[in-house]
């Protein structure tokens, strides 16, 4: 995969994720990544997710979730 494809993949999901907060705020989505990008493509342990404020658990308030998950490389 290339730098350009990853970039261009990058717009579209966070455009949608845009879209989709609007529609659905209550949600609280957010698109990113976990991980870190050091010295080069050969410690690049970012994976990607679509975040949200969702509980897992009855009665929680401030629980993240997240989906969707893949690694860069």
């Amino acid at each position: 995969m290339t730098d350009d494809s990853i970039d261009c993949a990058v717009k579209i999901l966070d455009a949608i994720t845009k879209t989709a907060r609007r529609l659905h705020p209550e949600l609280g989505l957010s698109f990113g990544y976990i991980g870190n990008l050091e010295w080069g493509p050969q410690r690049d342990d970012r994976q990607w997710s679509v975040f949200s404020k969702l509980s897992t658990q009855q009665g929680a308030t401030a629980c993240n979730v997240k989906w969707g998950h893949y690694p860069t490389s």
